[in-house]
């Protein structure tokens, strides 16, 4: 029987397997991909390539995200350039769906738990496309996270060890993307007060332990950062800049903006399509017995709202950032097949979900991997790029949807800024003023500026030094004279 049931065990570990390694596939960083990168990750890779050069973290290139990202980046390029980023990327893809069917094998059998997780994360295909983004790296710790809290719910006491796991997993989130973890604290603390409210023990151990670890790694991370002179420079960039956005009296319109943004898709509609339905039947059912998966159920579907108002917060909205919901679609679906569907009509309804969702997925997936086949004119801006500056040289990259031309031309960002996207930059005057001194003083043989903004609304004097050298791929470059 112990044979059967690791023999069981290796089949779906093969099935997360195959289904992660096609998954990944869509990632612009994937081994079979010949377009340049065209999307933020190539920020990521660029920076953490230059920490392999002795840069410094914030202090030599600007961004907005956590230490963690440009870590594993750096990591990835060590590995096997831009591939290695795609094998951490198809790692960090099996274990989304590892994690994604233990956590749903709490409450279906094993068929049961593969086919709904499999399913709902496939219905979300079109959220993981780019790949490589702290929304895309940081679920995989906040399924960690949920995995490993969500004992207390079913009222199991979580050992030290599993509490010291929680603060680390807690700490790689909030160094990933501050946003990621409003909905993972509240399910922690809701289930801490749940659990004390049974039991009337351990609530302060709960709490200290897991925030005893994040403060003391915390304090590591930023003495690391101290050390080497860009903790300031991580404060005005990970902390400041990125609330820039953050304001009270326009905070509304972000919030219905969001809502917007994610519900005017066909496929966002399809995903809530069971929960919906759900919620009907309990607005119109007489049954008013009370279990602990129905009250988790009530707390998952108040954190997926919420979690969509978390994301409106810093005030800027995109398709990537809504991949964070998986954890709490996953659950959500999990517990309306085990609370609603009764003994063989559970498979029926695994199967439904399979059915809604799946092809999604797939639609999403080709359309992705035929992108990236399309080479377009990408390859001919990195070749004009070399033919007309030397090896080494100094390039300025204005959008971040083209840094990747950075990596591709083996050129290096000429100032501190790897992007200047005018649409997050527009009111920073001291960022823009630094910018266009250091254009002026570093020797910077090309500006690649991207075609949507008009560049002599930003650089007014450019053609005092540069000229116009060439245009495609929605970019267009100028030589110094």
């Amino acid at each position: 029987m112990k044979a059967k049931g690791y023999s069981r065990k290796a089949i779906v570990v093969f099935c997360l397997l195959v289904f992660a390694f096609f998954f990944s596939l869509q990632d612009v960083t994937s081994i079979f991909s010949h377009r340049v990168n065209y999307s933020d990750s190539g920020v990521y890779q660029y920076i953490g390539s230059s920490l392999l050069r002795g840069e410094v973290l914030y202090r030599d290139n600007f961004d907005h995200f956590g230490p963690v990202l440009y870590i594993i980046n750096a990591l990835g390029f060590a590995i096997a350039k831009i591939h290695g980023v795609w094998l951490i990327d198809f790692l960090a893809m099996f274990i989304i769906e590892l994690l994604g069917y233990k956590i749903t094998e709490h409450f279906l059998k094993e068929k049961l738990a593969l086919i709904v997780s499999v399913s709902v994360l496939s219905g979300l295909s079109w959220a993981f496309w780019i790949g490589n983004t702290p929304d895309y790296l940081g679920l995989a710790f906040i399924l960690g996270f949920v995995y490993c809290s969500i004992d207390l719910y079913i009222e199991k006491e979580l050992s030290k060890t599993r509490l010291a796991l929680l603060g680390l997993l807690f700490t790689l989130v909030f160094w990933t993307k501050q946003a990621l973890v409003f909905g993972i604290f509240l399910f922690y603390i809701w289930g801490v007060i749940q659990y004390w409210k049974k039991n009337k023990k351990l609530m302060l151990t709960q709490i200290f332990i897991p925030g005893g670890v994040w403060a003391v790694l915390s304090g590591i991370i930023l003495v690391w950062l101290k050390g080497v002179h860009g903790a300031y420079d991580m404060i005005q960039q990970y902390f400041k800049f990125t609330w820039q956005g953050f304001k009270v009296d326009v905070l509304h319109s972000h919030i219905f903006g969001t809502f917007w943004f994610f519900f005017n898709r066909p496929d966002i509609l399809l995903l809530f399509y069971f929960i919906i339905v759900y919620i009907v039947i309990e607005v119109f059912s007489r049954e008013s017995k009370e279990s602990k998966e129905k009250d988790l159920l009530k707390t998952v579907l108040v954190i997926l709202v919420l979690q969509m108002f978390f994301v409106a917060l810093p005030g800027r909205k995109y398709v990537q950032y809504s991949s964070v919901y998986y954890v709490w679609l996953l659950l959500a679906y999990t517990l309306i097949v085990q609370r609603v569907v009764k003994g063989s009509i559970k498979i029926v309804a695994a199967v439904l979900v399979f059915i809604l969702l799946v092809p999604n997925g797939v639609i999403a997936y080709r359309s992705q991997v035929s992108n990236w086949k399309d080479v377009g004119k990408s390859q001919e801006v990195v070749a004009f790029i070399r033919d007309n500056t030397a090896e080494g040289s100094k390039i300025a990259v204005a959008s971040p949807d083209h840094a990747g031309y950075y990596l591709a031309s083996k050129r290096n960002s000429a100032t501190k800024y790897p992007y200047i996207h005018p649409s997050m930059f527009d009111h920073e005057d001291g960022i823009w003023k630094e910018y266009r001194k250091e254009l002026e003083e570093k020797n910077v043989e090309a500006i690649v500026w991207f075609d949507q903004q008009d560049i002599h609304r930003y650089l007014p004097n450019i053609e005092n030094n540069y000229q116009f050298a060439y245009t495609g791929d929605g970019v267009t470059i100028y030589l110094r004279k």
